[in-house]
Formats: C-alpha cells, sequence, structure tokens
C-alpha cells in the first residue's frame, strides 16, 4: 500500500500529463524542441538564456561589445593623409644649467671670433700673452660645473661684463680677454647674488690663475662697473633670451649690446 505521499505525487503528475495532452504539446514534445521556460530575474530561480543580453530596469539593453583600436593608435582617418605619417618624437628640453652653459659659451666664442683689433695702442688688463690652451667653451663648462655657479648667475655674469664693454669700449672680448673677463664677471655674481660661496683662492684654482691675480682683477672689475651690480627683471630676461637664441640657432645674429638697443 503506498503512502499518501506518494499517492499525491502520483496523481499530481497524471494531472500534468492530462494538461500537456488537452493542450496538444506532450513532455517528450517540449523537451524535443529545445524550448526553456522565460527566465524569472525577480525571483532569481531561473538564469537567462545564453547569449541574450541581461534585462536592465530600464527596459533597455546593454550595448553590444565594440572594437578597440590597437593601444597606442588613435582612429583612422582617411580624408587626412597626415595623420597616417609617425609622430614626430619629442624635442629634448634642457635643463637650466644646461642651458646657459652652452649659449655662454657659444656667445663668448662668436664675440670673440668677431673681435676687431685694438684701435689704440692701451692694454687690457685682462690680456694674456698667448691664447690659453684650453677652449672658450670649455673654459666656461669648467668655470660654471667647478664653481658650482647657479643659472640666475651665469646670466648675471653676462649682464656685468656687457656694461663693462659699454662704459670701457677699449676693452673687446677677444681670444685673449675672454677668459679672465668671464672668470671675474664669475666670481663677482656669484658674490653678489648667492648666499654661499667658495673663497678667492678655490676660484683661482679653478680659473687657472694666480690668487693675487684674481684680487686684483675683481677689484678692477668692480671698479670699471662702478660697482653697479643691481640688474632689473626685465634686463635679466632681455640676456637670457639672449643664451636661449645662442642655443637654439647655434649663432647669434648680433653682439648683446646691439640687440638690445634694437
Amino acid at each position: 500500500m503506498r503512502s499518501p505521499r506518494k499517492a499525491w505525487r502520483a496523481k499530481a503528475a497524471a494531472h500534468s500529463d492530462d494538461e500537456d495532452g488537452r493542450q496538444g504539446l506532450g513532455r517528450g514534445e517540449h523537451r524535443g524542441w529545445g524550448l526553456q521556460p522565460e527566465p524569472d530575474h525577480r525571483g532569481g530561480g531561473l538564469q537567462p538564456l545564453q547569449g541574450a543580453a541581461p534585462h536592465r530596469r530600464d527596459g533597455g539593453r546593454r550595448p553590444g561589445p565594440v572594437r578597440l583600436a590597437p593601444a597606442g593608435r588613435g582612429p583612422e582617418r582617411r580624408d587626412d593623409p597626415a595623420a597616417c605619417q609617425p609622430a614626430a618624437p619629442p624635442s629634448l628640453a634642457l635643463t637650466e644649467e644646461a642651458l646657459v652653459e652652452q649659449g655662454l659659451g657659444r656667445l663668448l666664442t662668436q664675440m670673440s671670433a668677431m673681435a676687431a683689433p685694438a684701435a689704440s695702442a692701451r692694454r687690457s688688463p685682462f690680456e694674456c700673452k698667448f691664447p690659453p690652451g684650453i677652449s672658450i667653451q670649455a673654459y666656461v663648462v669648467r668655470l660654471l660645473r667647478l664653481s658650482r655657479c647657479s643659472a640666475g648667475c651665469a646670466v648675471l655674469s653676462l649682464v656685468y661684463l656687457d656694461r663693462l664693454i659699454k662704459r670701457h669700449p677699449w676693452i673687446a672680448v677677444s681670444p685673449l680677454t675672454c677668459h679672465r673677463l668671464v672668470l671675474t664677471s664669475i666670481v663677482v655674481a656669484i658674490k653678489f647674488y648667492d648666499d654661499t660661496y667658495f673663497s678667492n683662492k678655490f676660484y683661482s684654482q679653478v680659473g687657472g690663475v694666480t690668487l693675487t691675480e684674481l684680487n686684483y682683477l675683481e677689484r678692477l672689475f668692480l671698479g670699471l662697473v662702478d660697482f653697479k651690480l643691481c640688474v632689473e627683471p626685465q634686463e635679466y630676461e632681455l640676456y637670457r633670451d639672449i643664451l636661449q637664441k645662442a642655443v637654439d640657432t647655434g649663432m647669434v645674429g648680433a653682439a648683446p649690446d646691439a640687440a638690445k638697443s634694437a
């Protein structure tokens, strides 16, 4: 004798077969057609059909997959041939210290090459008997790096050097005077602008002169410029642009005084 529970299950199954038969769809046909019941998202019991987009509360569907461009490339534009050309590599920007090194060295080299013969027999106190064995460019790099001269002091040294030439035209920047002139102007700029600096004995060893000679050149330089060492911001930017132009073009079209007068 079957239990009441088993009898109820058998009766329910028979009733289900009768319902399917009345509708013209048997259990076997239901399975054979591959149909599945509609998903009920609210109940959470059934999963959506494979490949169907999930339902959204706003009644729409999620966007389908998109094809992305390869990494590092933007969308192709067939109407613009320039878009297909490879991009030029970015230019390497110089640091401020490297800029003043190259600019000051190139500018002084050109000024020395353009120096005219002395009109008077008066000899410059910054003149040496023979051209030094080191080039002006290498000498400037040596001075700025070993003396730990800042970029601002290097620009000021050019300002002071130009003031000296304007006040005393008989002192020219030539291959015989350029080394001592730039050494003295850098030492003066460092002592006036920087809070900390080395002794003149150290600077004389860096510049390749004796301590007595450097002391004399420093006093002479200050007297020739009348101890006028203050520089306005506009004047500073002007000479800094001159150094920038010397780096960009490799050659400078005019001396600092000519550029300033223009």
